[in-house]
């Protein structure tokens, strides 16, 4: 390669870095906190592309924040919140092959996927009309 060619690599994959995605990172079979999106400041944060391993072919791969829905065979429901490549409609496949909830390998019958783009954006689903509606008509009835 030509020294023209390195350098061009290598701003590349600087820039990338600066870029890079930072999602909360949790499983509730590990703690029970991840299952609430409240909590979200206790979860640890994670680099995608340091999670990846930091390759330059793994850099060139579009990540995405994921929150994970799962249940296990007797209807528990699990969360799991993580990184991962951004596959569109293969979101359940790649959280399976990536093992998210690896603790509860074997005993999952049926997983959502919720991706999303931004920094720390797999935290909680986001609030309906409904939800803000029914938080002002409560605190319309406590008050009087």
């Amino acid at each position: 390669m030509s020294p023209k060619t390195v350098q061009i690599l290598a701003s590349l994959m600087t820039i990338s870095t600066a870029f890079a995605l930072t999602c909360y990172k949790c499983d509730s079979s590990q703690s029970k906190l991840c299952n609430y999106g409240i909590g979200s400041f206790t979860y640890d944060t994670v680099n995608c592309d340091e999670e990846a391993g930091g390759g330059v072919l793994t850099n060139w791969i579009p990540k995405q924040c994921v929150k994970l829905v799962a249940k296990d065979k007797d209807g528990k429901e699990y969360i799991a919140r993580g990184c991962m490549p951004s596959v569109g409609s293969a979101c359940r496949g790649i959280a399976k092959t990536l093992s998210f909830f690896s603790s509860l390998e074997g005993e999952i019958e049926d997983m959502d996927c919720f991706p999303c783009d931004g920094d720390k954006c797999n935290s909680a689903t986001k609030f309906s009309g409904y939800t803000l509606l029914g938080v002002v008509l409560a605190a319309i009835a406590f008050l009087f």
